[in-house]
């Protein structure tokens, strides 16, 4: 397969795309069309240069757009809940069945543990070959043994062995995953690591006046976030002397209780909720440090990446963040970001101070961590393998 080429830190030229009705049909399965937090499956249709996407799932989530890729969900209504209830317990519906043939489709690649468990008998009726990329938390859930479950998760766990057997290819965001699929029972020889990328042209690295003090948090404002330890930490730097100041890019159930916190402590924080990928582009050419204290505390789901930490990095912005899951992966120690305990204050505040008001050393860290990220990471390389991989299954299974 051939790479296009690029200097070390710059973008890859635009790919170019074959006619569509030449291409072979893949088939992107995830239960839910699409929430916003999965915008890498619409990512992973709108990459593809090779191969001609097809989306469906159970359902669609209200205001996602989807019109400009074919697409299936069950529909509303009583008739539609019936079917879609039929497919959970059976695997099998007619109208999916006619789609994939319809769209001679020649592969399936299903997001998610959950949305491998639920197409992997259409596609072993059709023979399709099944590519399945886990995420994160449908690895924990595989891995549970003491929780309480929904009827639906237990039977995630039931179907999970035949999953694992039965796909030709199993993706992992990170190698940290990769290790935990295994794990769970998967042969180590299908398991791999495709790493999601982001768009290093969009983040394109050019870096504002930014105050020397800022810190910088995007993420959901829940407790495996760790923005309770960030703000103590921004309380150990104040103390200290340093004129620190902290933008948090975010909603969630833990919003309102952060934002006491920060007013009982008068801490300098501003709440931005949620943000485009564009406008949080902005924010962070003004800001000296990304912060992510992730922590798994409590039986939270581990990190299966970050792209933040990617984001960030991508514009030139060191990163201080936890040892958790896969964030180990996205940084270079010393070079580009710090890595600290989890749940840890003094540890996140001493290693974000080293980053804050020294800008000649801020500087030297940023310019590599966007090489390091444009080298590794840049989105158009990780979908070129992913393409390279559904060559090979294609191969392997004529």
């Amino acid at each position: 397969m051939a790479v296009i080429a690029a200097e070390p830190g710059q973008p890859l030229p635009p790919p170019t795309r074959s006619p569509a009705a030449d291409l072979p049909g893949v088939l992107i399965y995830t239960p839910h069309l699409l929430s916003t937090v999965q915008h890498y499956v619409r990512e992973h249709a709108a990459r593809l240069r090779r191969y001609r996407p097809v989306l469906a799932g159970r359902r669609r989530v209200p205001g996602t757009p989807l019109d400009d890729f074919e697409h299936f969900t069950f529909g509303d209504g009583a008739a539609a809940r019936l079917r879609e209830l039929r497919f959970l317990m059976t695997g099998s519906d007619g109208a999916l069945r006619a789609f994939v043939l319809k769209h001679r489709v020649r592969l399936i690649h299903a997001h998610f543990g959950t949305g491998g468990t639920e197409i992997m008998y259409l596609a072993a009726r059709l023979r399709l070959p099944l590519v399945v990329t886990f995420h994160g938390w449908d690895v924990k859930l595989g891995a549970e043994t003491e929780v309480a479950m929904s009827r639906y998760e237990r039977l995630y766990r039931h179907r999970l062995p035949r999953l694992l057997t039965q796909a030709t290819e199993v993706i992992c965001v990170s190698n940290n995953y990769r290790d935990r699929v295994v794990q769970l029972g998967c042969s180590p020889d299908k398991v791999r690591t495709n790493y999601l990328g982001i768009d290093s042209v969009l983040f394109d690295g050019v870096r504002g006046d930014f105050d020397p003090y800022s810190i910088f948090f995007v993420g959901r404002l829940v407790r495996r976030k760790g923005v309770d330890t960030l703000l103590q930490s921004l309380q150990l730097l104040r103390d200290s002397g340093a004129p620190a100041t902290l933008t948090i890019v975010g909603e969630g159930p833990e919003s309102e209780a952060l934002q006491k916190i920060a007013a009982a402590q008068n801490l300098p924080v501003r709440f931005l909720g949620r943000k485009t990928p564009v406008e949080i582009k902005e924010l962070l050419r003004g800001a000296a440090v990304l912060c992510a204290p992730s922590t798994t505390a409590g039986g939270e789901v581990p990190e299966a990446l970050g792209l933040v930490l990617l984001e960030a990095q991508a514009m030139g912005v060191p990163v201080v963040a936890t040892r958790n899951g896969g964030i180990p992966e996205t940084l270079e120690e010393g070079q580009t970001g710090y890595l600290v305990g989890q749940d840890a204050p003094q540890e996140l505040a001493d290693s974000l101070g080293r980053l804050l008001g020294n800008k000649v050393l801020n500087q030297g860290f940023g310019k590599r961590a966007r090489a390091f990220v444009c080298e590794r990471f840049d989105i158009d390389r990780c979908y070129a393998s992913l393409e390279g991989l559904y060559d090979d299954v294609l191969r392997r299974c004529e």
